[in-house]
């Protein structure tokens, strides 16, 4: 059992690598700027993996089926706008098709973000990041490449 003096050590070398590990993304992300052209939302990008680090180094998995299912409405929300729009924009989900209509938009995403959510309750703790990582990276990505050529919420 730790005591009361190792405790608060502990907490703060937490704290401290989780700042410098998110330190250690932020400049990944901007070295990557300079080599990469990128968009205006790469701060938002930018938060996202530093909100990931916090998260992990402090064990917080149960938030990734919240942020997961935020990233998951967000495109629902994109989606729809595209659909709304076939003559502008075009959708590039193999399911969906190129110009999916406005209930198959709404269909898909209601069993995915359900089908997600049960997922989440069947599987044991340690294997949630398994499944909400991945998701959640690609998710990131796709509203944020949805936001670079114009589509909305």
């Amino acid at each position: 059992m730790p005591s009361a003096l190792t405790t608060p050590r502990r907490a703060k070398r937490c704290i401290i690598l989780a700042a410098l590990r998110g330190r250690l993304w932020l400049s990944w992300i901007h070295r990557a700027r300079s080599v990469v052209l990128m968009d205006k939302y790469s701060h938002w990008f930018a938060k996202i993996l530093l909100l990931f680090t916090l998260l992990f180094q402090f064990g917080c998995t149960a938030q990734l089926p919240a942020i997961s299912t935020g990233l998951l409405l967000a495109d629902y929300k994109q989606t729809l706008y595209i659909a709304e729009h076939p003559d502008t924009f075009h959708e590039v989900n193999p399911i969906l098709g190129r110009h999916p209509s406005e209930n198959a938009v709404s269909l898909y995403f209601g069993t995915v973000i359900v089908g997600n959510l049960l997922l989440c309750e069947a599987l044991p703790d340690k294997y949630i990041p398994w499944v909400q990582v991945p998701l959640i990276i690609v998710e990131a990505v796709v509203v944020r490449h949805n936001m670079s050529i114009g589509v909305k919420f």
